[in-house]
């Protein structure tokens, strides 16, 4: 039996320093690059016991190492989640420069990896949890780096197999991004198929 995934005590603090690490990498233009670079592979090498195998839910996040929510994953920006309720889910992010595309805009790719994960919570919340099978994303207008950024999700229809979503990002007034999704319904035969780990549980 694998037991669940916990936060490792202070890997949020280590993940946010790494966030700081990143911006000031992706921006820096000058400074003492190689002795830099050395401290951080020393820093890297310090670290140990790494987890092996796929993280396992059940623990006290939900997901505390997901490259979009998870607090421990210093990829992620991270996407707060605001409410979870059965009529959809809210979030804010807020985009370093780490994540921009054009120049002062976040990546097109990174906003559809945020609805992507927004649809799973939203679906998950009204208890019709399952996998993207489709995702339409509509750049309705730029949206800023280094900007507060509101984010939407809401089931529209569920069945037996098959939910829809709909959702979007708001740049203060603006609506920068408006998505939908197609999910296919998780039976547990089904879940056990895709993520054997934790049928042994």
């Amino acid at each position: 039996m694998s037991p669940t995934t916990q936060l490792t005590p202070g890997v949020d603090q280590l993940a946010d320093a790494i966030r700081e690490l990143l911006e000031a990498t992706v921006r820096a233009q000058g400074g003492d690059i190689v002795r830099s670079t050395e401290l951080v592979r020393q820093a890297t090498a310090s670290l140990a016991d790494p987890r092996q195998g796929p993280w396992v839910a059940g623990g006290a996040e939900a997901s505390p190492y997901n490259a979009v929510v998870g607090r421990g994953n210093p990829i992620a920006a991270p996407v707060l989640l605001t409410s979870r309720t059965a009529d959809g889910v809210t979030g804010t992010v807020r985009f370093g420069t780490p994540y921009e595309g054009a120049p002062g805009l976040v990546h097109g790719g990174v906003l559809a990896m945020v609805m992507d994960q927004l649809f799973g919570d939203a679906g998950i919340a009204a208890q019709v949890g399952g996998m993207t099978i489709g995702l339409e994303i509509r750049y309705a207008a730029p949206t800023p780096i280094h900007t507060d950024l509101a984010l939407e999700a809401h089931v529209v229809t569920a069945g037996d197999r098959i939910v829809e979503m709909a959702g979007s990002i708001r740049s203060g007034e603006t609506t920068t991004v408006t998505a939908t999704a197609t999910f296919f319904r998780l039976t547990e035969e089904h879940a056990r198929r895709i993520f054997p780990h934790l049928s042994r549980r």
